[in-house]
């Protein structure tokens, strides 16, 4: 699935503010593979996301039974959040966001009953251990009330992008591959779940 370069989605991603700091550092190594395919460091420093407090998402995640493990830190990124710690991987990043079409770290979105949500990608990091991963927050876009909650530890980076119904989102770890999960949502039991769709 190529998210890159996608063309039935022409909004134009949002602007970041112009003193945004990068949160990750993206680190090339020998293995020649793709920046999003690289480490990186994550430095989650806020405690909300679009006015989502890190302690609704706690208490979402152990109400869903996701993670007994608290959150410490959590925050939002854009595509002024990720920076190469080397002026070859700082180009790469730079050009892979000048050719998507759509946001990869923010859609709205309206569901079959008519509910609007949010989709917000983030970084985060647990209290107790330290980990830090990649977070899709899903929040109804007028309550900030959250929905749903998705986590991945085994890799630093997520992306999304707009799909059509039933489908709601795709999400995968990279621009070009064939691994991602696409978005779902019953309408009977108000939940979202993601399937895995890729090779």
């Amino acid at each position: 699935m190529r998210i890159r370069g996608t063309t039935a989605f022409v909004l134009p991603l949002l602007c970041a503010a112009v003193d945004a700091k990068p949160t990750v550092f993206v680190t090339r190594d020998q293995s020649g593979a793709s920046w999003w395919l690289l480490k990186a460091d994550l430095r989650p420093t806020d405690n909300r996301i679009e006015g989502v407090t890190i302690d609704a998402i706690n208490r979402f995640r152990a109400a869903r039974r996701i993670s007994s493990a608290k959150l410490c830190k959590i925050e939002a990124v854009d595509r002024n959040s990720f920076a190469g710690t080397d002026r070859l991987t700082q180009g790469e990043i730079q050009q892979t966001f000048l050719e998507v079409r759509h946001n990869p770290f923010r859609q709205t979105f309206t569901t079959r009953d008519g509910r609007s949500f949010t989709a917000r990608v983030g970084i985060e990091s647990e209290c107790a251990s330290g980990r830090k991963g990649a977070i899709v927050l899903i929040y109804e876009t007028g309550t900030k009330r959250v929905a749903d909650v998705t986590e991945w530890h085994d890799r630093p980076f997520t992306f999304i992008a707009p799909e059509e119904r039933p489908r709601l989102l795709l999400e995968s770890g990279c621009f070009e591959c064939s691994a991602f999960s696409l978005l779902y949502y019953d309408v009977r039991r108000k939940r979202f779940r993601w399937e895995y769709a890729g090779d």
